[in-house]
């Protein structure tokens, strides 16, 4: 898992990736990549987080994370969801002035009933079904669904952004960027808040209110999460003890551990390795 940037596989025809993907109880720490990505449940529920916003997407509810952005989702259960993933150089290439838009993030499906968001919902559901019949030459049919898609978005859910704006968003995403990576070579020892803050040559209280802020986590809850994903990793891919993993990984607190992976894989370690 790369905490720092996710390095996106785009389908090779048609440049972009979009999926239907099926699964259960799944945690995605806090990442960020250079693609325009939108998520639509088709069934089940998830919990996104999209820097200091929390959202609740049921049915039919669509959530849009602009490039750069940090984010993260916990998936509750069985789901089904529609995932499109557009890279920024297209997006630059496509719309005039894309680097200073923001689009709209949160479409809810009681919002379609009023017409608000409804030929955005009809047009992922339309590229969903060709998308899955696959039919000779669906790939022009879905390209021009999928920029009749970015009209929409780009004519009536996105806004200017300003320089200052930008620019402070940018300085943010730099600094928490040398977090995570400074996390993600250091995660197997204790972290002291001194030690990450002087990082940034920041006091401890300030470095917490811009982490929380830029991740919706405290710093210790994030440092947790990255070492629970590489639990999970090594719990799947060895047959070491449980007790052997959590000290590979840094985990020290057995309560507090085996509580938040319960809640992000829907199990105990010992039956997710079973059921495996």
């Amino acid at each position: 898992m790369i905490y720092k940037h996710e390095l996106v596989q785009d389908d090779f025809e048609l440049q972009l990736r979009f999926e239907v993907i099926h699964t259960s109880s799944e945690y995605f720490p806090a990442h960020w990549h250079n693609h325009l990505e939108i998520l639509f449940i088709l069934d089940g529920t998830m919990t996104a987080y999209v820097n200091d916003r929390k959202y609740e997407l049921l049915y039919h509810d669509m959530l849009i994370i602009n490039p750069r952005e940090i984010h993260s989702t916990q998936i509750h259960g069985s789901i089904r969801y529609i995932l499109l993933q557009i890279p920024l150089d297209d997006l630059k290439r496509l719309m005039p002035n894309f680097e200073m838009l923001h689009f709209e993030e949160y479409y809810p499906h009681v919002s379609s009933k009023s017409g608000a968001s409804s030929k955005v919902e009809s047009l992922l559901l339309q590229m969903e079904n060709e998308f899955e019949k696959k039919d000779n030459g669906y790939q022009l049919l879905f390209t021009s669904m999928f920029y009749e898609l970015l009209h929409e978005l780009y004519k009536n859910h996105s806004k200017q952004l300003s320089f200052q704006s930008k620019n402070k968003a940018a300085k943010n995403l730099h600094r928490i960027e040398l977090i995570m990576e400074y996390v993600k070579s250091h995660y197997q020892k204790p972290i002291t808040l001194d030690e990450i803050s002087g990082i940034l040559s920041v006091s401890p209280e300030y470095f917490c209110r811009l982490f929380k802020k830029n991740t919706s986590q405290t710093f210790l809850e994030y440092t947790n999460t990255a070492r629970l994903v590489h639990f999970h990793s090594d719990l799947l891919r060895t047959n070491e003890s449980i007790t052997y993993l959590m000290d590979k990984n840094g985990i020290t607190n057995y309560k507090v551990f085996i509580r938040m992976f319960r809640n992000a894989y829907g199990n105990t370690p010992n039956k997710i390795r079973k059921n495996a």
